[in-house]
């Protein structure tokens, strides 16, 4: 009995988890898939247990109690500059996150047509954005927003002398304020000299927590929601007081879809075309360092057949 007991726990729990993982992420009911919720609370699981079993190796009590041995309380200056991080990093952001999230892709038409600002679900919303924000400061710290996992899988473009600071020279005044691997490692670093050696006066400002990752995260997703936001509210607002520019431009009618209506789909509209924006300027930066890398490939005569280029420059 108690075998099973064990048994069914086991197979249950991740059940359990990936339909929580299904509810977080508001997903309607109709597309609820047991097989898929499984192996989305195995996956929780397995990543929990990886975690637990490093902090277990690298938990020692006595390093514990030293830690708190030395704890030691911030200035005026570190106070506020942690203070702007956690507001920033555990408070805005992710509730801007979480409402693009359920703006943009969750919440039905009816349901905002109905309720409006009602429909929105502050704390759920916030608590999706949490998850989402560290996914994403993950997957920046591995490489995977500013492409730095492309020389892994064999992509790295063979280059001349010189080629790699002409294509840095080119590229670097755009990567700057950029959200990549360098500066989510700056900050993890400052944020382990503030908390874990209690170095506040050194690294507990603002240019360490909060200038090199949260703060241009932050600006992004305020874009991602206002400028979305604005438009919806400023198309409804020229439909109701000139509504022959609707026809003219062939546009829908107020009889044809509400005013409620039309703010979200404008919403999401917008919203798409401002992330593909964001991606096409995203992807000018290693375009641009990959064309680079070509052209000055290209002048190295092991690359040429029975020719010599001679430089006249």
């Amino acid at each position: 009995m108690g075998i099973l007991l064990l048994v069914g726990s086991f197979l249950l729990l991740p059940l359990l988890l990936g339909r929580a993982g299904f509810a977080l992420l508001r997903v309607p009911v109709q597309f609820y898939h047991d097989p898929f919720a499984f192996a989305l609370g195995a996956a929780i699981c397995w990543t929990a247990h990886r975690w637990l079993t490093r902090l277990q190796r690298r938990l020692i009590l006595a390093d514990v109690r030293a830690w708190v041995a030395h704890a030691s309380w911030p200035s005026a200056r570190a106070a506020v500059a942690v203070g702007v991080f956690v507001v920033l990093w555990m408070g805005l952001a992710p509730l801007l996150l979480g409402l693009l999230f359920d703006l943009a892709l969750v919440l039905p038409v009816k349901t905002w047509a109905e309720e409006g600002l009602g429909s929105l679900s502050i704390g759920a919303d916030w608590l999706v954005g949490v998850v989402l924000l560290h996914q994403w400061a993950y997957l920046a710290a591995v490489g995977m927003v500013d492409g730095a996992w492309f020389p892994r899988l064999g992509g790295e473009v063979p280059r001349a002398a010189g080629a790699g600071e002409a294509a840095g020279a080119a590229v670097r005044e755009e990567d700057e304020g950029s959200v990549n691997q360098a500066a989510v490692a700056a900050t993890v670093e400052a944020l382990k000299e503030v908390f874990f050696m209690w170095d506040w006066e050194s690294h507990a400002t603002l240019s360490n927590l909060v200038k090199p990752f949260v703060w241009p995260l932050t600006i992004h997703l305020l874009e991602l929601v206002a400028v979305p936001a604005n438009a919806a509210f400023a198309l409804v607002y020229v439909r109701d007081r000139a509504p022959e520019l609707f026809s003219i431009a062939a546009l829908p009618s107020p009889d044809a879809i509400s005013t409620a209506e039309l703010q979200i789909l404008c919403f999401r509209m917008t919203a798409v075309a401002w992330v593909l924006g964001l991606l096409c300027r995203k992807c000018m930066v290693p375009l641009r360092r990959w064309l680079a890398s070509i052209q000055a490939a290209v002048r190295d005569e092991k690359y040429l057949v029975r020719l010599e280029l001679v430089n006249h420059t």
